[in-house]
């Protein structure tokens, strides 16, 4: 169809070319031919009126239909060929932001609608098909999810009123309600959950990144202590209830690895090798191995701490690797 288009679209071009020379040679359309009679204007008038809409037709044909026509042809070409479109969402959703799953065939997604709403879509299909939540009518974003069970679910984002949110379903994102957060806070960007108890977010406010936890189940939060060198956080990881591990980055633009021992309410910093470069995602398998990846001056960087995020040590990446955005 579109190269009928594009084929059209040529004929087009050279049809107008044809048609313009041929009302410049008929109307004579020159200072030597046309007349100063007031019927002679007229004509003069109507044919340099054709004229431009026939040459704005030429560019639109010629030039800016066949552009978004191709780029809409590149967006859909950019899926590789080992994965497969499950299911197009049409308005109103137009973005979805994160997504948990328990099982093969429970998941929950997050994301918004072009009105300007949070979403939170369920899928029992493996995401076959989708069915949209109920969400609070103050939800205008919805940034993280997680699920530790197909009853069990977290959520959190931003209101309307431009305040952070946190959300809870106990009936598998049907039904979502509103967690009390500290008034400090701005907005939620992750979250996480050990159990269906204990649950670790972050975000921010106009001071810098914040670390916060939850004991039971996302009702009522509570910030915990960073560092006051931290300016942002890029990830965080949780083995249990006491043991998590952040990394992200200090007021002077240097990496920072954050320990807690007593379930995020206080935060040590660890030591980074000095070319760690800028870290982006940590994982634990276990209260003392963890990894950390990133990459700095478009070389890829891991790190590894053996000791619970205490100290870290470098790894060797192949060097086609420019950068670890996630582990």
């Amino acid at each position: 169809m579109i190269g009928r288009f594009l084929d059209v679209k040529k004929r087009s071009k050279w049809m107008v070319v044809d048609i313009v020379t041929n009302l410049i040679k008929k109307g004579n359309l020159n200072n030597k031919t046309i007349s100063n009679t007031q019927d002679s204007k007229r004509t003069h008038e109507s044919i340099v009126k054709f004229i431009r809409f026939v040459l704005i037709l030429t560019i639109l044909l010629t030039f800016i239909i066949p552009t978004l026509l191709q780029a809409k042809t590149a967006t859909a070409t950019i899926l590789p060929s080992n994965w497969s479109i499950l299911k197009s969402y049409p308005p109103p959703v137009t973005t979805l932001n994160s997504v948990s799953c328990t099982s093969s065939t429970f998941c929950v997604a997050v994301g918004d609608t072009s009105n300007g709403m949070g979403v939170a879509l369920i899928s029992t299909n493996g995401g076959s098909t989708w069915t949209q939540g109920s969400l609070p009518s103050t939800v205008s974003s919805l940034s993280g999810v997680y699920c530790t069970s197909s009853t069990f679910c977290v959520a959190v984002g931003d209101t309307t009123n431009g305040m952070a949110v946190a959300l809870i379903s106990t009936n598998g994102g049907s039904t979502w309600t509103q967690g009390t957060l500290p008034s400090t806070v701005t907005a939620l960007v992750n979250v996480s959950c050990v159990t269906s108890t204990f649950c670790f977010a972050f975000g921010y406010n106009s001071t810098g990144d914040l670390a916060l936890t939850s004991t039971d189940g996302g009702s009522s939060w509570t910030q915990g202590t960073l560092p006051n060198i931290v300016s942002y956080l890029n990830g965080f990881f949780c083995t249990s209830s006491t043991f998590c591990v952040a990394i992200g980055e200090t007021s002077n633009n240097s990496d920072i690895a954050l320990t807690s021992t007593d379930g995020g309410s206080t935060w040590t910093q660890g030591t980074l090798p000095s070319t760690a470069g800028s870290l982006l995602d940590v994982s634990c398998t276990s209260s003392t191995f963890c990894i950390a990846v990133g990459g700095t001056n478009n070389s890829g960087v891991v790190l590894t701490s053996t000791d619970g995020g205490s100290t870290w040590t470098q790894g060797t990446l192949p060097s086609a690797v420019s950068y670890l955005t996630e582990v």
